[in-house]
């Protein structure tokens, strides 16, 4: 299958309802819902601060730039290939989105174990969300509205989850234990009171102190 035939597959670019549509996704939802995605996880990173508006902006810019030149591109590339380049290009589409939520949740994130695997997953599944607003041809009714709500909704959960207490309490300034939260102000036992997780103090204080500076 060659990319024209690819294309023709996906909604009747012909249509201004459909052009209208698709302008609207790629210029204005996809950005905010990047921007959205990255500061629903301001309270989840391992820094001692927590992430600023700005640098969610700028976080996002980058994993556009991603995705537009090395993802989408690769992927057309492959796709205008041989009869079988449209599932080799699904499959490096699918594969190389998740090592890019990865590398900039990694990298300018600083996320680390479950949450930088929720990060990935839940990056992962927006874009499978924007893909069936783009490839399903349904600009000409208002289904593509009710999708479009349902990745408000993802956003919306994201974001009450990434505000809870347990992960809020990391930036006020106290040493916090690293398992349960607990607030360790004059601990010298070097265990947890709480869980009973043993305490590196000296990485305690580096993190408050910094957290007291801004």
């Amino acid at each position: 299958m060659t990319l024209d035939a690819l294309l023709a597959c996906g909604p009747y670019f012909g249509s201004e309802r459909t052009v209208l549509g698709l302008a609207f996704i790629f210029l204005i939802a996809k950005p905010l819902a990047y921007v959205a995605f990255t500061y629903a996880f301001r309270y989840q990173v391992s820094r001692p601060i927590p992430l600023g508006l700005g640098r969610a902006v700028l976080i996002a810019i980058v994993r556009t730039v991603i995705g537009v030149v090395i993802i989408g591109g690769g992927a057309l590339l492959l796709a205008s290939g041989g009869d079988s380049s449209v599932a080799v290009g699904a499959i490096y589409l699918y594969v190389s989105r998740p090592l890019a939520w990865g590398l900039v949740g990694a990298r300018m994130l600083r996320l680390r174990g479950g949450r930088l695997a929720g990060w990935i997953v839940a990056g992962t599944v927006m874009n499978a969300g924007f893909d069936l607003l783009v490839f399903s041809g349904w600009f000409e009714d208002f289904r593509w509205m009710i999708v479009l709500a349902g990745l408000i909704a993802f956003l919306v959960m994201l974001h009450v989850m990434g505000q809870r207490d347990s992960l809020r309490l990391q930036f006020d300034g106290f040493p916090r234990c690293s398992e349960c939260g607990y607030n360790l102000t004059g601990n010298l036992s070097g265990v947890c009171s709480e869980c009973g997780t043993v305490i590196d103090h000296a990485g305690l204080m580096g993190d408050a102190s910094v957290g007291l500076d801004t």
